[in-house]
């Protein structure tokens, strides 16, 4: 029941309504309320309904009233309401991919239709998806594949007119297309706002963050009532049971990553290089926050005035163009490095990168200066530039190991395997989760391996369990097998070895079958190839089938190897095997 003094509010009052309404006189204001008000989720409508209440008392009715205004102009702007619910945004998809196929199927030509559609968006709906800012080719651009020096097709490049439009069309694209432009404009306008810090939501917003935990569930259902089924021998499993047995799962993920790191490290004592670690953090008016410590050593955080709205995703590609810059500049020099980049968010989703470096001694120093040197290139002045927005730290061996040193930074973001708290004194296993969160949100790859082989080939040879290989190959394969990735580096060429000079590539053949787009498949990996010899890794032919309530999905043949491999083993530790099979699946 709403209180007496708020009578004139309706029945249906939501909390933030009724906060609004603390100073009210004569219940005037209550429709002017409602539409910005309703148009947030609680978890966001209810902070908006204090600032309002905040403004009123100190300002007055009319500052506070512009505030909600001001809201209003903002969530207009916005291509999906951020009060969506699931429904909402399938409606939605369904919607526009009819309205998409009445302009395509009217319009005199295909690039007509992709104008019409295109002006529809933008202006009508103001959504942009990525593909029409992409350029479109009106037949595709080929260039020749081939295996065992023998070419077997042609692979196209760049997407065609009827490729975007057939996805324009399609209902599940566009459920996937609309989740992701809600969860992003939910945390976009969360930490706008300042929603996101240590003192509120970490990382993350709540709402994003049970967005993403609903999303996953759905898809872990999906996955239990999914089946791949071996065409030959009528085997049947689970596409859950493989993305347990895949590097989807954070444990077995982690796993590798540190059997690689150490790979790394292990070659770089043989060659006498040396560890660098260094964190670059963005220019402080890419954070909505600032914190100081005060004269008692506590942390306060406050408001940035000068934060010019970057969201996490902006800032991710900020610190990508800086470190292409960088290795450019370090080619020039003939400075090579190899090791591995780990990404994590700030307290308010503002991301920095670490990074463990290996490189000669003598170029070490010279490493340190190009990276500082361009870590600063941006607001150079602004104060504290030089103390947070770059550190440097040689590791010293004999007080720990490379690998121990950025082990901490990789269980930060995965599982918090071996930690407590992170470095805000949270739950580490609950902050794991909101780093995941945080990362599947904006579209930010956690971790990435600098120089060395191509994992997908490490990948691929782990599912020979035995064959007939050439001395060089088997080599190769054995290391692979035990998972020793110093000496599989070493055979392929070094850490710091050119890809296309390594002896062992990924075997490919070009497939007409169309895919979901009425495209064809493009490149299918087949095996492995030294030379002119090819090892097939991929025999069996499965097809996925639904065990649901839900509809049955048609079947799709994919080849996969078995090779004496469980299925859950050989699609497992596939490079691609896991994704390929949720590819078909994703967010229906």
């Amino acid at each position: 029941m709403i209180a007496a003094q708020f009578s004139y509010l309706p029945n249906d009052a939501t909390p933030a309504e009724i906060i609004a309404a603390k100073f009210d006189e004569d219940g005037s204001d209550v429709k002017f309320r409602r539409k910005p008000l309703r148009s947030l989720p609680d978890s966001f409508a209810i902070p908006v309904a204090h600032t309002y209440t905040e403004l009123y008392q100190i300002k007055g009715r009319r500052w506070a009233n512009l505030y909600l205004l001001d809201v209003q102009d903002e969530l207009a702007e916005l291509g999906v309401p951020l009060a969506a619910n699931d429904d909402d945004l399938n409606a939605r998809a369904k919607d526009l991919s009819q309205r998409c196929a009445r302009l395509r199927d009217t319009a005199p030509s295909e690039e007509a239709g992709l104008y019409g559609i295109r002006y529809l968006l933008q202006e009508r709906f103001n959504l942009h998806p990525a593909l029409l800012n992409e350029p479109l080719q009106s037949v595709p651009v080929t260039v020749s594949v081939t295996v065992g020096g023998t070419v077997t097709g042609t692979d196209k490049k760049g997407m065609t007119v009827t490729g975007a439009l057939n996805r324009l069309c399609d209902e599940y694209w566009w459920r996937r297309t609309l989740r992701n432009v809600y969860v992003r404009n939910v945390e976009g306008y969360a930490v706008s706002t300042g929603l996101v810090h240590r003192n509120g939501y970490i990382y993350v917003s709540d709402e994003s963050y049970k967005f993403i935990q609903q999303q996953s569930q759905r898809n872990i259902r999906t996955l239990k009532n999914t089946f791949a089924v071996n065409e030959s021998t009528g085997e049947e499993v689970s596409l859950y049971e493989l993305a347990e047995k895949s590097q989807a799962n954070p444990k077995l993920r982690r796993g590798e990553l540190m059997v690689r790191i150490r790979g790394f490290e292990e070659a770089s004592k043989e060659l006498g290089h040396e560890a660098m670690f260094y964190t670059i953090t963005c220019p402080s008016r890419m954070h909505r926050y600032k914190s100081r410590v005060d004269a008692k050593g506590n942390i306060k955080t406050y408001l940035n005035t000068k934060y010019d709205k970057t969201t996490p995703r902006e800032a991710q590609k900020y610190l990508s163009k800086l470190w292409a810059q960088i290795r450019a500049q370090l080619a020039r020099e003939g400075i090579y490095v190899y090791g591995f980049r780990v990404v994590e968010p700030h307290h308010d989703g503002t991301p920095h990168w670490h990074l463990l470096l290996f490189v000669s001694p003598n170029q070490s120093n010279r490493l340190t200066e190009v990276l500082r040197e361009y870590a600063l290139k941006a607001d150079p002045d602004e104060r504290g530039a030089a103390e947070h927005r770059f550190k440097a730290e040689k590791i010293d061996p004999a007080k720990g190991s490379a690998t121990g040193y950025i082990a901490k930074y990789i269980a930060k973001g995965l599982d918090g395997y071996g930690m407590d708290v992170d470095l805000y004194n949270e739950d580490a296993k609950q902050s794991a989760k909101r780093i995941a969160a945080w990362a599947r949100t904006w579209g930010i790859r956690q971790y990435q391996q600098i120089g060395g082989p191509p994992v997908g080939i490490y990948r691929e040879m782990r599912r020979l369990k035995k064959a007939e290989l050439s001395p060089d190959m088997q080599a190769i394969w054995e290391a692979a097998d035990k998972g020793d990735w110093k000496t599989f580096m070493a055979l392929m060429g070094g850490p710091l070895g050119k890809r296309k000079e390594m002896p062992v590539q990924l075997a490919k053949v070009w497939s007409d079958k169309p895919n979901r787009y009425r495209e064809p498949s493009g490149n299918q990996i087949i095996g492995i190839e030294c030379g002119t010899v090819v090892v097939p890794t991929r025999l069996e032919q499965w097809s996925i089938t639904f065990k649901g309530k839900r509809e049955v999905i048609k079947p799709i043949p994919l080849v996969q190897n078995m090779l004496g491999q469980s299925a859950a083993e050989s699609l497992g530790d596939s490079a691609g095997g896991v994704r390929g099979f949720l590819a078909p699946l994703e967010f229906c």
